[in-house]
């Protein structure tokens, strides 16, 4: 997949680190602190953000989660999970950075909520 240079600046302007390309990644893959999380009553830990962008029909796609620990409320167990999925779309790579960025940077953030 060729990469819009606006789209990875954008990215990177709003503090992103870009992993390299491989040969074995496709998409734009990269990395950020996690904002804090409140899952009370459950216990969580996160580590980072990760964002993807990727390719799918009709158009491009931006998905975000936060990756950390979760113990749930009295477990004693804890696993690794995701939370706080932001996502944004648009016919153009350039088009669905700047929608995922506009949830992303939204006071409060625009979280995806499933039913």
């Amino acid at each position: 997949m060729k990469h819009n240079a606006t789209a990875l600046a954008l990215l990177h302007k709003a503090g992103f680190a870009l992993a390299p390309p491989g040969p074995l990644l496709t998409g734009i893959h990269a990395t950020i602190a996690p904002e804090p999380v409140n899952l009370s009553p459950d216990h969580f830990a996160p580590k980072l953000r990760h964002l993807f962008v990727g390719k799918a029909k009709g158009g491009y796609y931006v998905t975000s989660s936060i990756y950390g620990t979760m113990r749930r409320y009295r477990c004693r167990r804890s696993e690794d999970a995701q939370v706080a999925n932001i996502f944004g779309k648009g016919k153009t790579q350039l088009a669905a950075v700047r929608d995922f960025l506009a949830n992303f940077t939204a006071t409060p953030k625009r979280y995806n909520v499933h039913p």
